[in-house]
């Protein structure tokens, strides 16, 4: 229906569970809705302040946990 977009803090945040999907051999991940952003909002995410909040972000924390290979 639209675009949408997201960042892994966010879906860190919003994190809800996982749950195997019917007809699926894998776990599939579920995140609340507040999450994910409308694709307008993206440009200034990557290219204006939100975009240095996250680079800045990284620096501090790197990838979330929930990201990182064992």
């Amino acid at each position: 229906m639209g675009l949408w977009w997201t960042d892994v803090y966010k879906m860190r945040e919003h994190f809800k569970k996982i749950q195997q999907r019917k007809d699926e051999n894998r776990g599939a991940a579920y995140f609340g809705k507040k999450a994910f952003s409308e694709i307008a909002s993206f440009a200034d995410a990557i290219d204006g302040k939100l975009g240095m909040t996250l680079v800045e972000q990284f620096k501090r924390e790197g990838i979330p946990q929930m990201y990182r290979l064992a």
